[in-house]
């Protein structure tokens, strides 16, 4: 059996993914055989997808903004997550189906989807976490 390694991390504010050479990491990292889960502009944009399938946001404060509105996660703040609720939506598959649905239109529209914004590949990797534990659907 061949180990994979992940990486996980995000974009933050779009003035720091320059200099922070989002995209370059990106490149390293896949090139070092290790599967990148990114998500721009933040990782919030992934658990937004569980509660609102359609929402687009470009910052970390959009994303942490919709989480607090009504029928989402009423005072969301980091790093508090109503896991349970998460894993029953996450097993439903409606975000990993949007993050799909969302790397598509990027595509679509002809751009980099692993460079878009918003965008994540979080899914993948819980997707991959979940069959490593004999959880997935």
């Amino acid at each position: 059996m061949v180990a994979v390694r992940h990486v996980v991390f995000d974009a933050e504010p779009r003035e720091d993914e320059g200099p922070r050479g989002y995209s370059e990491a990106i490149a390293l990292a896949e090139k070092a055989g290790i599967a990148v889960a990114n998500s721009s502009p933040s990782f919030e944009y992934w658990i937004l997808l569980h509660y609102a399938t359609g929402v687009l946001v470009d910052s970390p404060s959009d994303a942490e903004r919709e989480l607090g509105r009504d029928g989402r996660i009423l005072g969301y703040e980091k790093p508090c997550l109503p896991y349970e609720d998460l894993w029953t939506r996450y097993l439903k598959g409606t975000p990993s189906d949007a993050a799909r649905a969302r790397r598509a239109s990027l595509a679509d529209d002809g751009l980099n989807e692993r460079l878009g914004r918003p965008v994540t590949y979080v899914d993948g990797l819980v997707d991959r976490l979940a069959e490593i534990a004999g959880k997935i659907r």
